[in-house]
């Protein structure tokens, strides 16, 4: 019993430790974290398609661990957001697409008696996931476009502006 509790606890540390230090790091330093944030999104991207593809690790032994790295790098997204929406809703909207079709893609599985059913498309954890990340970051991308940011940041904008905070001070 005591086994099952610390791997559970060891699991749950593997992505709350890097949500908590990215989510700080995009809260204090969001023009830095910008595109080290790029780079995690890219790397979620490529783990969850193929994951979705190839099958990297059990799903009935760990569980949707795809889908849990896209929780947590959607979570930063969030934290970069409250500075750069614009960015933060585009890799958002990357994050999420890339969770839809690695359902697809899992889900194309199915005709040869393999993978999810139909109704796991937006059901499930990938649905909890994939429908408020899309919609939270197009939420995003148009707060950025309306506060007239630029996905550049603050110190390298291709609109001629800062970012509106930036205006303010």
């Amino acid at each position: 019993m005591l086994e099952v509790e610390a791997r559970w606890s060891a699991m749950t540390a593997s992505w709350v430790v890097p949500v908590v230090m990215l989510g700080a790091f995009a809260l204090r330093r969001p023009d830095a974290a910008g595109p080290v944030l790029v780079g995690v999104t890219a790397l979620a991207v490529l783990f969850t398609l193929a994951d979705a593809a190839i099958g990297i690790g059990p799903r009935d032994v760990w569980g949707p661990v795809a889908t849990v790295v896209v929780f947590a790098v959607v979570v930063v997204l969030g934290l970069l957001g409250l500075h750069r929406a614009e960015l933060a809703g585009l890799l958002m909207l990357v994050a999420g697409a890339a969770q839809l079709a690695a359902t697809l893609i899992a889900r194309g599985g199915a005709a040869a008696g393999e993978g999810p059913g139909p109704g796991a498309l937006l059901g499930g954890s990938s649905g909890v996931v994939v429908l408020p990340t899309l919609v939270i970051g197009l939420l995003l991308v148009l707060a950025g476009a309306f506060a007239g940011e630029s996905v550049r940041g603050s110190h390298g904008t291709d609109r001629g502006h800062s970012h509106p905070a930036a205006r303010a001070t």
